[in-house]
């Protein structure tokens, strides 16, 4: 019995130092103009990095690499760069908590004045 409370003991410790598991898709939905749409991210971790891409809807599907991704805990981070024409790249800073079914938590562009806005992925189920 001892051993069976050390191995989950084990376990436990190694999830917590190598971050809650965010493999997977996740969904967001973010108005645009007049309409709500559902921003797609699909993540993946090794070890202490998140990779993956964001998809956003449109007249062509925008897929968006992630950049700088990291995971520590229930913490991530990372950063997105969309592509704009006119006001060129716009770079945007993610930072939230991870729980099994959502991660909340806030996203400024390096453009952008104040503190960002609020946001929320669901497991895609």
């Amino acid at each position: 019995m001892k051993k069976l409370s050390f191995i989950i003991a084990v376990f436990a410790m190694s999830v917590a130092a190598f971050g809650a598991s965010v493999d997977g898709k996740w969904n967001m939905e973010q108005k645009a103009k007049d309409q709500t749409v559902t921003v797609t991210f699909d993540l993946k971790t090794d070890g202490g990095k998140v990779m993956g891409t964001m998809y956003k809807p449109g007249r062509k599907m925008k897929a968006t690499p992630l950049q700088n991704g990291k995971i520590e805990g229930d913490k991530i981070s990372f950063d997105t760069v969309a592509r704009n024409k006119k006001k060129g790249d716009i770079k945007t800073h993610w930072e939230g908590t991870v729980t099994d079914s959502q991660i909340s938590g806030r996203h400024k562009a390096d453009q952008g004045k104040g503190k960002g806005a609020a946001f929320v992925m669901k497991r895609a189920s």
